[in-house]
């Protein structure tokens, strides 16, 4: 199983933040079938007022940068797909529109944001050339940090 399509990265969203009064028009709203509902404390631009969200780092789009999903824009860090939000458990799930999470995760800056990450999981990387990657067989490579002379495999970090 491809390593790029089964991770999901979750973060948790915090309660934290000024309080913002709730409107009546605050109806939900959905950017396509199959998409999570979007409620407080997120909006969804540009068809749901500013007070019904949070005023930063709340704020959902419908299909930015070419991408025909719920994206969220992440500081320093870019547009990503809104797999998920679970409004009792405070997490917003999301993923890589272009399908590789894993290069994402390495450069990933959540200090501008009201998010933190959760179900972190300390993984190594390895670049070794596909004839290297012969001993390695039982690995799966992270195709998306691949090309036709080297290969990317992970292994969890174990603490000791």
């Amino acid at each position: 199983m491809d390593f790029t399509k089964t991770i999901s990265f979750s973060l948790l969203f915090l309660s934290l933040l000024t309080p913002t009064t709730i409107t009546a028009s605050c109806t939900n709203a959905v950017c396509r079938h199959g998409d999570p509902i979007i409620r407080f404390p997120f909006r969804l631009k540009p068809h749901q007022l500013k007070s019904c969200g949070y005023d930063k780092g709340f704020d959902l789009a419908c299909g930015s940068n070419g991408v025909n999903r719920t994206t969220i824009t992440l500081p320093f860090s870019g547009d990503f797909t809104v797999e998920m939000i679970d409004y009792a458990a405070q997490e917003i799930w999301i993923n890589d529109p272009h399908n590789c999470l894993p290069k994402r995760i390495l450069t990933l800056n959540l200090s501008a944001t009201p998010f933190a990450g959760v179900y972190a999981r300390r993984f190594t990387f390895f670049n070794c050339l596909t004839s290297e990657y012969l001993r390695f067989r039982p690995l799966n490579p992270i195709t998306c940090l691949s090309d036709k002379t080297t290969r990317c495999l992970r292994l969890l970090r174990l603490e000791w």
